[in-house]
Order: structure tokens, then sequence, then C-alpha cells
């Protein structure tokens, strides 16, 4: 059982200054009624400067624990005495390795040598203005005597706020050879006179043979992240490595679950072997407890393979036929890392060769404890449950279980593990074999008093027998697709394909819709919709698979040729405009319409581009604003850009420009681009429809960006404001998943969670109100 509580004292501070607060062990706190981001797993991280006055100061901590279990937690609180100057957190930095000698993220285009990456973590010590017109210095030790150096310019850091920092090395630095293996980076913050002393990375001297080796990249967000991977061990007669597959060899893409580092040894090269025919790919979920590998995870796993298969991260110069195929796939993973392969592999069933997960959970709402925090569902009436519910169906892998038909499938799983029970994968082993109509189809590696975790879990013979069959072998295995099957999704933009076909756009939002497909013996598909506006072919690209195209597909009983054309649906598509399905062409209609990248809910604002957080002039919303960029680092260490509305629009808002937004407290929204036609300012509140909301009550909605983008509005009184930004789409999996928008009563939220809850909803194809909202 649950029990929640606050912990609440008074601090004495003697002497008026900044300070350098922490709570580790906790997610949020509040100082002096303000709340500010703990550090949730105790990884000395979340460490923010805060300015205290003489006298006494108020702590509110929440605690919470199940069954005998203490709840705790560990308050810091430090002098900070470096003024107006920022500082390198020390402990937190994401660097290349180095294998054979050189940088494993550099690659070659054409001849020339691209840069690598690397972050660190900077904060801006001074509480009272913000920083600009610093640079930072880097030294690169190549050897025990050999120095190089660059300088860049340190992006303008508001008051308090800590980010992380992207650094690129120069090419000419990139390409050289790397004799030292210990403190090979420095880095020194100046300006003016003033200098700091050096912050020393170092790197990973790797062996590309015989060890596993990181790699950076930068992330749909411009952070820089960090993958992990174990080569191919195949090599010819003459020593040198060649491909025997037509695209490259196949991927081991493997998930690990909370409190993993990706490119630690013991997840890697102590739980896997290396595969001769086969690149092992760890991808990070952008930290040990990241996103459970949905939203931001999900993406920041298809940008590492991404990078894999285009760039060959730390392949040697000699080397570079052992290139990826990121169109076939063996996914598995363990513990919350066995969730992210059952929802990888249900969402891209094209790219599954076969799936094992071991030991993982199917969904966030039945796994324990989570099926105890639902307590204030019953403060609702069931339509708005049902909408609330609608958003969180998006990571339901037994919902779209239908779309591994065919795909082979092993579960490993321990009978005596109290951490995830079994019956998650038993649950979804029996649902599979129904859909496929054969018990024998999914095999069970069921291990009698096996635990959560035991050594040989994800690398057994048992599963190496798994990988050899399926891809670990010279031929080009792939699943033969099925006679009959069915597609299925509830958000086409985190949908890849089924035998090529690709939900472009739903007619009702929030919504489960469908694709049954038949295949005949003369090249005809006969095609079955349910909610679905638009649809197309997939192109021969990096994730497309070489499924033969049908000559003629039958929608909805609407005949088609599908002409070279229709192969591309960047190109043409399938569209239902007026009750029949035709032929569109092109992709103008993308941008007044949701569609196959931007489509909702509230959470893909975090997902798809940069983020910049803009606040109104009152200091609710600029602490609001900083709580939420220091979620995102703290979380998912994203890059955020923080600024007041003002210099938002300086320059036609080329500060912005490319991103998405975060917009609080900020009345005029509409400055920044944002459209939306049935949230509109009435005096002294909003109207959505015929629902006036005035003093009291909150709005959060999402909406497009005029030329490109997604915003998250945030719009209440000074009161309200806080109340609402608690439903800012940041966290990974939040107790209340806005849809599209959603309104609250503040006092009856901060009491009744879900009892404040007044109307929530979802926009339309159009961007218009749903009926069903």
């Amino acid at each position: 059982v649950q029990w929640i509580g606050w912990a609440a004292t008074n601090i004495e501070i003697d002497v008026s200054g900044t300070y350098i607060f922490q709570v580790s062990g906790v997610t949020t706190y509040l100082l002096d009624n303000v709340r500010i981001r703990g550090d949730t797993y105790r990884a000395n991280v979340a460490k923010f400067p805060v300015y205290l006055e003489a006298g006494l100061h108020s702590v509110i901590v929440p605690v919470s624990s199940y069954g005998k279990s203490n709840g705790s937690f560990i308050t810091t609180l430090i002098k900070h005495v470096s003024g107006n100057i920022p500082h390198i957190e020390n402990n937190d930095f994401i660097v290349p390795d180095i294998v054979n000698g050189f940088l494993a993220s550099s690659y070659i285009v054409n001849g020339h040598i691209l840069v690598d990456l690397f972050s660190i973590i900077i904060t801006n010590g001074d509480t009272m203005k913000s920083i600009k017109e610093w640079k930072i210095d880097v030294i690169v030790k190549l050897t025990a005597t050999q120095n190089e150096n660059f300088s860049i310019d340190l992006p303008e850091l508001e008051r308090g706020q800590s980010t992380s920092v992207s650094i690129s090395i120069p090419q000419e630095i990139a390409k050289l050879q790397f004799e030292y293996c210990n403190e090979q980076l420095e880095i020194i913050l100046k300006k003016n006179d003033y200098q700091s002393n050096p912050t020393k990375l170092s790197l990973r001297c790797r062996d590309f043979d015989n060890q596993s080796y990181r790699y950076t990249f930068l992330d749909s967000d411009s952070s820089v992240q960090k993958a992990a991977v174990m080569a191919p061990q195949f090599k010819n007669n003459y020593g040198f490595t060649s491909t025997p597959f037509s695209k490259g060899f196949p991927i081991i893409y493997t998930m690990h679950g909370a409190s993993v580092e990706a490119d630690s040894d013991a997840w890697t090269t102590s739980s896997y072997q290396f595969q001769k025919y086969a690149w092992i790919l760890f991808p990070s979920n952008r930290g040990p407890y990241g996103y459970n590998w949905e939203g931001p995870g999900r993406v920041n796993g298809l940008n590492a393979l991404k990078y894999l298969c285009e760039k060959l991260p730390g392949v040697p110069k000699l080397r570079t036929d052992l290139r990826a195929d990121c169109s076939r796939l063996l996914v598995t993973g363990h513990s919350m890392g066995g969730h992210g392969a059952l929802v990888f592999a249900t969402r891209y069933p094209d790219i599954t060769v076969a799936a094992a997960p071991a030991s993982g959970w199917i969904k966030h709402d039945t796994y324990p404890p989570n099926v105890f925090q639902r307590n204030d569902f019953n403060m609702i009436d069931g339509k708005l449950f049902g909408l609330i519910e609608s958003n969180l169906l998006e990571y339901a892998p037994d919902f779209y279980a239908a779309n591994l038909k065919g795909v082979p499938f092993l579960i490993r799983i321990g009978s005596l593990d109290n951490i995830v029970p079994p019956w998650h994968l038993r649950r979804f082993a029996r649902l599979l074999s129904t859909i496929n109509e054969n018990i024998d189809s999914v095999e069970i590696s069921e291990i009698r008093d096996g635990t959560h975790w035991w050594w040989g879990n994800v690398g057994s013979d048992k599963m190496s027998f798994f990988f050899d069959t399926h891809i670990n072998n010279p031929k080009e295995n792939r699943p033969s697709l099925p006679q009959h099957f069915s597609i299925i999704t509830v958000n086409p933009t985190s949908f890849g394909s089924r035998s090529g076909i690709k939900p472009l756009q739903q007619f009702t939002y929030g919504s489960a819709s469908k694709i049954s497909v038949e295949r005949t013996s003369n090249h005809i598909w006969k095609l079955k919709t349910h909610n679905i506006r638009r649809l197309g072919f997939v192109s021969k690209s990096l994730f497309s698979v070489p499924y033969k195209r049908p000559s003629i597909v039958i929608i909805d009983d609407s005949r088609f040729w599908v002409t070279e054309a229709l192969e591309d649906f960047n190109v043409a598509h399938f569209c239902r405009i007026v009750g029949t399905w035709q032929v569109c062409f092109g992709e103008d209609w993308k941008a007044g319409e949701k569609n196959d990248v931007v489509a909702g809910p509230a959470r893909q604002v975090i997902q798809t581009a940069p983020v910049a957080v803009i606040y109104g002039n009152s200091d609710a919303a600029f602490e609001a604003a900083k709580y939420v960029a220091h979620e995102l680092l703290v979380q998912g260490r994203f890059v955020v850009t923080l600024l007041d509305a003002e210099r938002a629009i300086l320059d036609g808002g080329s500060a912005v420009l490319g991103k998405n937004l975060v917009i609080i407290g900020v009345e005029s929204w509409e400055k920044f681009g944002v459209e939306i036609k049935d949230v509109v300012k009435v005096p002294g509140g909003i109207a959505i429809g015929v629902n006036v909301y005035t003093e009291g009550f909150g709005i959060l909605f999402l909406a497009p960006i005029r030329g490109g983008g997604l915003a998250v509005v945030v719009h209440a009184d000074l009161k309200t404001l806080d109340s609402v930004c608690k439903l800012i789409p940041t966290r990974v999996v939040p107790h209340i998943a806005v849809p599209d928008y959603i309104v609250v009563h503040g006092k009856r939220f901060d009491s009744l969670g879900l009892g404040g809850v007044i109307e929530a909803g979802w926009w339309d194809y159009k961007w218009e109100r749903q009926n069903n909202s």
C-alpha cells in the first residue's frame, strides 16, 4: 500500500546571499512556496542557486513510499561565493570514446571529417541577473606533450539557470590521433580578465574489436546524447571486413532497465556476446531512468539508430564496409527496457525482424506500484476519464499487439521476479499467440526460481540461439508477411509502417485507427479503414523494407493502381477528403492540418525540435519557466532556451526560430505565430467554444506555430498559474496526461487533483475543437 505525506521545516539563514540548495530523493520541493526541481534519483544533480535573505525560510518536501519501506530524502545547503560567474558541474558530462586512437563520433562525408560533440552542464550562480559574453576555452590533450585548443561563446544564461551546453570539436582537431588516455579535455570559462580553474574530463580509450564503445550525436532538441555499440566480428579471408548483406549488417537493438547506464561494461560486454553478423546498439533513453523508452526516450533511440546507420561512428577507416542496416532489427531489452522492446516493436513492425523482451512490464498503469497512484480518478465522470485514458493508450503495447502478427517472439522471465511480476510478459505472450492463432507462436523462456535479474538473463545460450536463428547469420532473414493482418495506432506520429503502409492522418484524434489488410495472390491488396483520413506507402529510405508493393489497392471499395509516385507518401498518397478515397499530391496539406510529424498530444512539444521556454513579466511566470527548463535538464539533459517575452520577439523572433515553444503567462501568444481558432481571449479570461473561464481558472493548450513547429501555452491569473504549470508535459509519465488542451480550477486542482479538471479534449485534424471534447 502506498503512503504519501509532507515533511515541513524552517531553516534559519544567518547571512543574506546566494546558496546552492539541493534535495535528493524527491522530484520536487517547495522553498518559500516556490517549486524547485529535486534530484529524484540521488545522482548528485539538480544543485540550483537560490537567494536567501537572513532569517527563517520554509522548506516543504513531498514524501511517499510503499509497504513498510521508508520514504527518505537528503537536503544540502552550501554558501555560494562566486557571484556573477558561471560554474561547471564537474560530475555531469557526456563525451565520446577514443576508438583505436581516434574520436568515436568523427565521421567522413565527401572526404571531410565532421566534428565530434560533447556536452557539459553550466550554471549561472547569480540569481539577480543573466550572464552573457562569456567564452569557453577547450584544451585537447593528444599526447603527453601535444595540446590543441579552441574557443566558443557561452550561450546567455538566465538568472539562476542551469543548462546543457553542446560543444563541437573542430575538424582539424577531431581528425588527429590520440595517444593520451587520461584527462584529455580541459574546460576553462573566461570573461575579460577572469579565468576559471580548469575542469578536466577524461575520455575512455577503447579497442574496436574487443570492447564496446560510446559515441555522441545530436538529438531532436539539439542536445548531445550518447549511445554505445558492439561491432560485428565478421572478417573475410583477406583479414578485412566486407558485408555479406545487400544493405549492411543487421542490428540487435537493446534497451536498458532503470538505473542502468547504456554505455557501462556491465550492460554491454558483460551482458551480451559479440555477434559475428550483427551490430549491437545500446541507446541511452536520455539517461539511466529517462523516459521509459516512451516519448523523448523512443525518439532518442531512433536518432541513435539513424546516426549509427548513416555515420558509422568509431569504425576504423579500413573497415567502413561494416555498414549497418536500420531496416533489420532484433528488438530486445530488460525490465524498463523490456517494456521499451514492446513499445518499439509494436510501433515499428516493418523493421522488427524478431523481438525478445526480458523481465519487462506491459504498460505504466498496470505496473505496480503505479496501480496505486490513481486514487483521484473517482473524482471525475466517465467521459473525462476516457479523455485522459485515451492519451495514455499511445504507449500501451497490448493495444498495439496486432501489429506484430507473424513476427518471431521470445519472452524471458524469472518465476520469482517480484520487481516486475512474470504475469506481464506471460499475458503478452497469450495475447500475441491469440492474434497469431497459434499457441506455439511465442516462445516462453521462464527460469525456475529466477528473479528480476541474473547474469545470463539477456545473453544466455537460449537468447544466443534466438539471435542466431533470426539475425546473427549470413542470411537476410525477414518474417513473411501474413495474408491477413491489421495496422493499429492511436497516433500516426509515433507509428512507423506495416507492410510499407503508413497512416498519415486521422479523422478523430485520441481514438484508435485501424486498417485491415487482405493480400490476394494476384497482387491486389484490399484495405478496410477505420478513423483514417490519409494513408500512404513509405519510400525506399533508411527505415524502409523491401516488401513488394501491390499492383492494385482497393481501399474501402475504391480501386487504385499503385503508380511510382504512390510508392512515396511525400510525393503522393491516398486521402479521404469528401467521403470517398482519392489520390492527393505533395505536402502542402501539412501546413494547416495535423499530419504524420506534428499532431499532438501536448507532450509532443518536447519531442520534435529544440525547445524554448518563454515567460511573461511576473515572478511567478519566471519561476515556473525556470522550473520547466530545469525539469527537462535533470530528466533528459535537454538544451533549453529560457528568455522573457520581450527579448523573444526581438530581431523578428530569431532567438526562437525553428524551436518548439512553451509559453507561460504571456498575454500576446499570437506574436509568436501561435494560431488556434477555438481559444479566444475575452475580458478577464479565456473562452473555448461557448465556455468562458475567468479568475481562478487556467488553461494549457497545444497549438501549431505559423511556419512550422508546436507551442504549449499556459494562460491563467497569477494565483492559478503555478497550478496549471504542473501540467506542462515534461515528465516521463505524468499523473494527468494532457490531451491537446485542459482547463482546471486552481484551488480545486491543488486539493483534488483530477477533481479540479473542468474540461479537456482534442483538436481535430484542422486544429479545431473536436466534438468529443
